[in-house]
């Protein structure tokens, strides 16, 4: 997926509003890999890189659909804010 920060922001709720999850399965202060999947089992139905600082800020700031995902992430925001 190419697209800026508010059309990977806009994809996630609208996954998350049809009852699916997301989970970041890579994330650095540049970059986070995204996957979307099915509520009923975890299967992947789309995976995509982003790299868009106003996404990256905003998905640091959620609540993770995966533990320990978030602490992860928000080390990453952390490198990046110096």
């Amino acid at each position: 997926m190419t697209a800026d920060g508010s059309e990977v922001i806009a994809t996630i709720e609208r996954w998350v509003a049809f009852g699916g999850h997301w989970t970041a399965t890579t994330q650095s202060s540049e970059r986070a890999s995204v996957a979307l999947t099915r509520c009923d089992g975890g299967e992947v139905v789309e995976e995509f890189v982003v790299t868009d600082e106003q996404a990256l800020r905003w998905l640091a700031q959620q609540e993770w659909s995966s533990a320990g995902a978030s602490s992860e992430l928000s080390a990453a925001r952390q490198d990046s804010a110096r």
